[in-house]
């Protein structure tokens, strides 16, 4: 899914970079129009100045393919984390896949260079050498801004959405999933002799004083609770429910609440043939006097002897499902262990010497639970990390291509700026005249962005049934860091004419 977001975002990227090039390159139409006026003159044709600015544009696609190969050399470490994946180079590096880089990047000169090289070509030499002017037209004027507000339009799409998706992110590994996963150690114990009588081993941890309750449990609570087939009365044919296996002190240990019933108690042998439910098996159970329900599981029958809480117990992505709790040795697969709060890693040191007790010869591989359940989410958190990364980039590229179209405007007006400060204007209003329109570029990128990425992240917020709010900030946050930016460039760029004496801007003009 990465690679697929990663390459998408790419593409819009490269649209970017495109935009800026097709804007400069118009933009600087004034100044290459007496360069086009006298090549005509001298005799060159019209096809031969299209191929010339053809030449140039698939020139520095050429020439940013080379600087993208250094690069990759560089970010290649950072791009693999973000991905989660191991990228052979050796692999990659295949004749057709040079064949599609460089066809694509010969494309993308082409595509870069078909609008400037039409509109560059099309000027009139007379026109050009006697009014000293661009022919450049309104329309030309709103193809231009139409750019500009296409790349920032797409840079406010990328905030928005790594906005979201982050929060997503910190909304999953902090929301409360109805039993504590802190100061929860999981210690594996499948494949040792400790599972034929898991009772001594957390007898020996619980002579810990900083341990405060230990369970054996067959699953990682909150992660993942297989299915297993349960004959409930009503039903002709066995019901796939998750099952969770335990044995006592479950619910002390993870801190989940009994809400009507009983708990296992260790004094009642008959209690390791009984059941615990969750409150969604009630939606279930045909008869909703549960207490006492008998339930079919292998050969035999078990009694519903108390009910719990609902929580979490799978992904946060789904919503939470009917649960039976039972015991079972035959599918225990770690002990539980809950420290006091703050004492994790100072008791990891004793629980190790409690299994060295028990398995001298096998090594200790404690798991936290927290973290654990923190890794369901990491593409969550690693898709959010690579949206802000290109998002930086888009708005770099962006800002690059701004820095050009200011600076372009800015001279294009100096004579214009030099007769306003004779005339009284102060330097506010003289940025004001610069800055408007480009600020209300932007602006209206933002009106286009915000329901096109609203529309994104609502899709993509469907995968989870747990999920944040779409909320304004997401929004303007993003919006306001886009004027942000063409405003700091605006001032950046007219700084120096603003300040220049009007005086030598008329006599220079």
């Amino acid at each position: 899914e990465s690679i697929y977001i990663a390459a998408v975002i790419a593409g819009f990227i490269l649209i970017i970079a495109a935009i800026n090039f097709i804007n400069l390159s118009t933009a600087s139409a004034t100044r290459r129009s007496k360069e086009v006026a006298m090549r005509k003159v001298l005799g060159s044709t019209r096809k031969n100045l299209i191929m010339q600015f053809f030449g140039e544009s698939i020139l520095l696609s050429l020439l940013s393919l080379i600087l993208s190969i250094v690069a990759i050399y560089f970010i290649l470490p950072t791009f693999e984390y973000l991905l989660d994946a191991s990228i052979n180079i050796k692999q990659i590096v295949t004749l057709p896949v040079i064949s599609v880089v460089i066809l694509g990047t010969l494309l993308l000169g082409v595509l870069s260079g078909v609008y400037p090289a039409f509109i560059l070509s099309g000027f009139k030499p007379a026109e050009v050498l006697k009014t000293s002017k661009s022919t450049g037209n309104k329309s030309i004027n709103l193809f231009r801004k139409s750019l500009v507000v296409f790349q920032f339009m797409i840079s406010i799409v990328l905030l928005v959405s790594a906005f979201v998706i982050y929060q997503q992110y910190q909304f999953l590994t902090s929301k409360e999933l109805g039993f504590s996963k802190e100061e929860i150690v999981l210690i594996p114990i499948r494949g040792t002799t400790i599972i034929e009588n898991p009772e001594s081993f957390k007898t020996e941890l619980l002579s810990n004083p900083q341990v405060v309750a230990a369970s054996a449990v067959s699953d990682i609570l909150g992660q993942d609770v297989p299915s297993r087939p349960f004959r409930i009365s009503g039903y002709d044919d066995p019901q796939n429910i998750p099952g969770f296996f335990t044995d006592h002190d479950f619910a002390k240990t993870f801190g989940i609440n009994i809400i009507e019933g009983r708990d296992f108690d260790k004094t009642n042998e008959a209690d390791h043939q009984n059941l615990l439910m969750n409150e969604a098996m009630l939606d279930l159970l045909k008869d909703k006097n549960w207490e006492g329900q008998q339930i079919g599981w292998g050969r035999g029958q078990r009694q519903i002897i108390g009910m719990v809480e609902n929580f979490n117990f799978m992904s946060l992505k789904t919503d939470i499902k009917p649960l039976f709790i039972g015991f079972s040795n035959s599918f225990i697969s770690y002990v539980a262990v809950r420290v006091s709060e703050g004492n994790v890693y100072n008791t990891l040191a004793k629980l190790e010497s409690s299994w060295k007790k028990f398995e001298p010869e096998k090594p200790f591989v404690p798991l936290f639970l927290d973290q654990k359940l923190n890794e369901l989410y990491q593409s969550e958190r690693k898709t959010g990390e690579l949206i802000g990364y290109f998002s930086g980039l888009a708005i770099l590229i962006a800002f690059l291509g701004l820095v050009g179209l200011v600076t372009y405007r800015v001279n294009s007006r100096i004579h214009e700026i030099g007769i306003r400060k004779v005339l009284g204007a102060t330097a506010s209003n003289i940025l004001n005249l610069l800055s408007v329109e480009f600020i209300v570029l932007v602006l209206v990128a933002n009106v286009l962005a915000w329901p096109f990425a609203w529309y994104i992240m609502t899709t993509w917020l469907e995968n989870f049934t747990y999920k944040i709010a779409l909320e304004w900030w997401h929004f303007g946050a993003a919006g306001i860091i886009a004027v942000l930016i063409a405003a700091i460039t605006v001032f950046a760029r007219s700084y120096k004419a603003i300040l220049t004496n009007p005086v030598e801007t008329i006599r220079e003009s």
